[in-house]
């Protein structure tokens, strides 16, 4: 029956449907498919013949048009229809397939980007691949752009086996061009899940699946860098640092990486020894520099590793990312410039010019939701330079944040410089928090 079905629907109604001018193409093909799928339950093959390229291609030519508003609402209840039958029904990988095709190689771009609203209906397509995702990736590979960043968006949803199956086939490809890259990695980074409740606490997560298997794709890059024998995050950071040094084409990038990997192990050997000394310090300083880089699939990872450690974070280590926070932007090229200055005899001058501009982006932290809905972008710094004319201490200020410390400022009364909170914290920091708390 269903092979009948497709047969008379495809060489008899459609051609009836489609057959003249826009305007009556639609006042008779529209209704007509919105009623049927309302009233009829059809099985998927069936669905895949009434979603027919030809159909896909009547809702392209509806969106130019300036009936599109008023459809719209008829468009996305047809759409919804399709969508509860993905939910509800069992898929075959060769409909679900073909079904994406149809939406595919008509016209150009993204068919949800190109019709809107809520609906997604080619990622909900594409959340049903519960096996074979060979052919579809690698079309993905072969077109690029927006069939690349589909599959980052609904990759955190895929079982685990498509997954895996999805990230080997990217990582295989090695051509890293910069949407390549962005795909592979902010597809990993999308697996970090960090919760925050407010005042109370955060939660990091990162399956343990997750982690075997991205260890056995970090295991197969030579960094050159001996990584200490440790589990936990900072193992889990090394592997990711080892794989973003392996999808970068830019030297100076490669370099800053595995300095940051270089420090990372240096830290895990201390730890693996129980010396704890200036070792969150040293993370808070790399995970605020990767921060500042122009990579949205850094954060979550930075997210991941920051939340795992605030349980060891002291005074210290709060004010030390308090003050890099403030910093302007003229005193960040500051930091940066002094800091690059010693390793000047062992890069050339193109090296320091380009390292002077990656350490001089600001960036703001955001959250893991959307991490996949641009390619690359920077930043801008959320703070602005303080008020030239400001001259005084808030000392109500200075006092709430002496209560909000409680006994972890009650040094900073006794007169010493050398163990009080002004010592550590500079007037013009303390202006800077001043304004950001206020």
């Amino acid at each position: 029956i269903s092979r009948n079905f497709e047969t008379v629907y495809s060489k008899v109604v459609e051609k009836w449907l489609y057959h003249g001018d826009l305007h009556r193409v639609i006042s008779r093909a529209l209704p007509f498919i919105n009623t049927m799928l309302q009233q009829i339950d059809f099985e998927s093959n069936e669905l895949v013949a009434v979603f027919s390229p030809e159909f896909v291609q009547l809702l392209r030519s509806i969106r130019k048009s300036n009936e599109f508003r008023f459809l719209f609402s008829m468009i996305e209840a047809i759409l919804l229809v399709l969508k509860e039958s993905l939910t509800s029904k069992e898929w075959t990988s060769a409909n679900i397939a073909k079904l994406l095709d149809n939406f595919d190689r008509v016209g150009d771009g993204n068919f949800d980007e190109f019709i809107g609203g809520n609906v997604k209906i080619t990622e909900k397509i594409l959340l049903q691949l519960h096996s074979d995702a060979h052919d579809i990736i690698l079309e993905a590979l072969k077109g690029g752009g927006w069939r690349l960043r589909r599959i980052t968006n609904v990759f955190l949803h895929w079982p685990i086996n498509i997954q895996e199956s999805v990230l080997k086939l990217l990582f295989k490809h090695g051509k890293w061009t910069e949407e390549m890259r962005n795909a592979f990695c902010s597809s990993v980074a999308s697996l970090f899940i960090v919760s925050v409740r407010a005042g109370r606490n955060v939660t990091a997560i990162y399956k343990e699946e997750h982690k075997k298997f991205l260890q056995k794709l970090s295991k197969k890059q030579d960094t050159g860098i001996k990584l200490p024998m440790i589990s936990g995050p900072l193992s889990i950071f090394m592997n990711m640092l080892t794989l973003w040094i392996a999808t970068t084409s830019d030297s100076n990038e490669r370099h800053a990486y595995l300095k940051d990997l270089a420090e990372i192990a240096a830290v895990g050997e201390k730890m693996a020894e129980n010396d704890n000394s200036n070792n969150v310090a040293v993370l808070n300083d790399i995970l605020l520099s990767l921060l500042s880089r122009p990579h949205r699939y850094h954060r979550s990872v930075i997210h991941y590793v920051f939340a795992s450690f605030v349980p060891q974070m002291k005074l210290e280590n709060l004010l030390q990312i308090l003050e890099t926070v403030n910093l302007s932007n003229e005193e960040l090229m500051q930091e940066s410039n002094v800091s690059e200055s010693d390793d000047e005899e062992d890069e050339d001058e193109d090296g320091v010019e380009n390292s002077e501009q990656t350490s001089g982006e600001s960036s703001e932290i955001n959250n893991n939701d959307d991490i996949t809905n641009e390619h690359e972008e920077t930043d801008e710094s959320e703070f602005e330079d303080e008020d030239e004319g400001e001259t005084e201490v808030d000392h109500e200020f200075v006092n709430n944040l002496k209560k909000a410390l409680g006994s972890a400022a009650a040094h900073s009364d006794d007169g010493s410089d050398k163990d009080s909170v002004s010592s550590t914290v500079s007037d013009e920091t303390m202006f800077r928090l001043d304004e950001g708390l206020a």
